[in-house]
């Protein structure tokens, strides 16, 4: 869940909650973040802002249920404070173990969507600039985690490629992330489209999209920041959408697809 609206802050809000999947009755509620209620009036004319006034730190990221090689079940969650959790589902949502890797803020921390190989967790940080109520420094990148005790594994940071304050030169990620076997994809809000090797991080290959393409229906398209929805792989094909303006981002109108170069 994210966080509350309006004031009253509940204890539903930035929690993971199992459900009785029968009728829905709830079994188990694990907050982390207590008193988070915040709307976009916070940051602007105040009017409708609720008394807590933030931070805004949802689990806006999906949970993940993993088996651990002793049979037990585990969920991974990540949060926009920056911080990952290991949760057990059959014990309340008791936390197994924590770690704070980003600085957090309105769009990550853990903004859309980590992935897991059952060994390690991958975690994209965004930790875009601006957000008045996130502390420490910032570290956007990639990251892997051991999925049974949150060991840090390795760490590939993308910084800011050029003093300009503007996403051109923010190549965070944020968007969700997708894998095969050995390489995670990331898309950087640059509009960078990224392949990393599992094992140890490193680059693989690299795509830029901020740029202007030939559409098959002959219309002239661009790409742009990514994020929010991350890379589909399917029948040998690499599917991502390219343009994002939500946030002030960078905007486009194109979907790219890849195949495999053969030899």
């Amino acid at each position: 869940t994210g966080e509350n609206y309006s004031s009253p802050a509940s204890d539903k809000s930035d929690a993971i909650v199992a459900l009785n999947i029968d009728n829905g009755d709830i079994r188990w509620i694990q907050q982390t973040i207590a008193n988070d209620a915040w709307n976009a009036a916070c940051e602007g004319n105040k009017v409708n802002c609720p008394a807590e006034d933030g931070p805004d730190f949802d689990f806006g990221a999906p949970p993940i249920l993993v088996k651990l090689d002793n049979g037990k079940d585990i969920i991974l969650a990540g949060q926009k404070s920056g911080a990952i959790f290991g949760m057990d589902p059959n014990n309340k949502g008791e936390i197994l173990w924590q770690r704070r890797i980003g600085r957090g803020g309105f769009n990550g921390g853990v903004h859309w969507g980590m992935t897991t190989d059952s060994s390690k967790l991958y975690v994209a940080i965004a930790d875009t600039p601006g957000h008045r109520q996130t502390t420490g420094e910032a570290n956007p990148g990639l990251h892997a985690f051991d999925i049974e005790n949150g060991a840090p594994q390795w760490s590939k940071y993308e910084w800011p490629t050029c003093e300009e304050k503007n996403y051109r030169c923010y190549p965070a990620l944020s968007a969700a992330l997708s894998m095969t076997t050995g390489i995670v994809f990331a898309g950087g809000l640059d509009g960078t489209l990224h392949a990393y090797s599992t094992e140890t991080g490193k680059p693989l290959w690299r795509y830029e999209t901020d740029r202007e393409f030939n559409a098959i229906n002959s219309v002239k398209a661009r790409g742009g920041s990514i994020d929010s929805d991350g890379v589909v792989i399917a029948n040998g094909r690499l599917y991502i959408n390219s343009g994002y303006d939500k946030f002030g981002e960078i905007p486009g109108n194109v979907l790219l697809s890849f195949e495999i170069e053969k030899d």
